[in-house]
């Protein structure tokens, strides 16, 4: 049956290279490991992986309109975790994501003689796998039907098309490099209060924005905010409610006085 999804193709650049100097016996688990971070990540944004071989993996995001921004937003978390993953284990061998995201129609199809061995194909396969290959090392590439409609939420740059398989025609695919923060909209209490974004505190929020994508995925922390009065504790709180990545925990608040 044929339908309208987004399709994530990825590539872990780097893999061949660290099996050859790792006994089974310690690249089994590693990869295992690998494996429930992409699985964990990929069903926090309502995706299924569909295919998993070695350091290649196939998934499909079919969650109506959010579909292409679910993928686009695990693609960034995947990135983010397999780097404090990397960074946690200390592996002599550095592991990136090469990652290509298309939206288009695909037919999910099942094989054998009961149907039990289900196969992903179409165009959104073709063109993420496409994508995927010419990506380079820590790259997130997506075609212009994916980031249709998401402007307002993320970064990119145009890159040069790519050719087709057959070379008749062309793929235009832009590099993600950045997710936009979501504005506070503040609205003035009275007439002579001036209502202004957030600024000088960028790196700040990035920051408690990792912390809180690291307990999304199962590391918790405890952070301390300190300063003066009036520098602004309160504000960069305000601003991380708004963000899209608090509606997957639970924020409980209390108060009580500095003594």
């Amino acid at each position: 049956m044929k339908q309208q999804a987004t399709i994530l193709s990825a590539e872990l650049s780097g893999f061949q290279a660290l099996a050859e100097n790792l006994t089974p016996e310690e690249i089994t688990p590693l990869m295992s490991e690998i494996h429930t971070l992409v699985e964990n990540m990929v069903r926090l944004h309502q995706g299924k992986i569909n295919r998993y071989t070695g350091d290649t993996f196939l998934v499909i995001f079919h969650a109506g309109k959010s579909a292409a921004k679910n993928a686009l937003d695990a693609a960034f978390e995947l990135k983010d975790q397999l780097e404090s993953f990397i960074s946690d284990k200390q592996l002599e061998q550095p592991l990136n994501l090469k990652i290509g995201i298309a939206s288009g129609g695909i037919i999910e199809a099942g094989l054998g003689a009961e149907g039990k061995q289900q196969t992903l194909m179409g165009e959104a396969v073709n063109h993420a796998t496409r994508i995927s290959r010419f990506a380079g090392a820590g790259q997130l590439l997506t075609d212009d039907l994916t980031l249709n409609g998401l402007n307002d939420d993320f970064e990119f740059q145009k890159l040069e098309p790519i050719p087709l398989k057959g070379g008749t025609e062309i793929l235009p695919i832009f590099e993600l490099t950045g997710k936009l923060r979501k504005k506070l909209v503040i609205k003035p209490k009275s007439e002579r209060k001036i209502a202004s974004d957030m600024v000088g505190r960028s790196r700040e929020a990035e920051l408690l924005e990792g912390l809180i994508r690291n307990l999304v995925a199962g590391k918790g922390s405890i952070v301390n905010i300190v300063g003066k009065a009036g520098i602004g504790k309160s504000r960069l709180m305000a601003e991380m409610k708004v963000q899209p990545i608090m509606e997957k925990v639970l924020l409980l608040e209390g108060r009580a006085l500095s003594t």
